[in-house]
């Protein structure tokens, strides 16, 4: 039986100082699912970069997307998943955060975003978008990425 864990990636775009959240994978799953599932997902977007948690199971996945895409870049957590949700809110309360409106995983992906604190019971697209939100801030993309966390 599976645990808890889940994986997700989401797929980011930058444009005009807006945010688009093109789609978010969000599974439970293990080794090598999850590497089909990374390749199928970048074959797909074909990302200028891939951000990948250096933790867990992503630690593997690093290194095998880097035979297939460049760059990956390893992501290691600089504060815990509440801070980084936190830092995250501005961009969404300026409305610069886009997502499409009738894509399937819209609604739990937002539920979770809304109800994300110590007391949640998964944060992992919660963290994965505040990743990447981390990311946008440091730095203007263009085009798309994608991020892999491991719950």
């Amino acid at each position: 039986m599976r645990g808890n864990a889940y994986s997700v990636c989401v797929a980011f775009g930058w444009r005009r100082a807006y945010i688009y959240i093109a789609d978010v994978l969000r599974r439970q799953t293990e080794w090598p699912e999850l590497r089909r599932t990374a390749i199928q997902h970048y074959l797909k977007w074909q990302p200028r970069l891939q951000l990948v948690e250096d933790a867990s199971s992503g630690m593997l996945l690093i290194d095998d997307l880097k035979t297939i895409s460049d760059p990956v870049l390893p992501v290691k957590a600089d504060s815990d998943k509440i801070a980084r949700a936190n830092a995250a809110t501005g961009l969404v309360e300026a409305q610069r955060v886009i997502l499409p409106e009738n894509a399937e995983w819209v609604y739990d992906f937002v539920e979770e975003l809304a109800k994300a604190g110590p007391t949640s019971e998964f944060m992992d697209q919660t963290d994965a978008f505040s990743h990447g939100i981390g990311w946008f801030k440091k730095r203007e993309m263009g085009d798309y990425f994608l991020e892999w966390m491991k719950g």
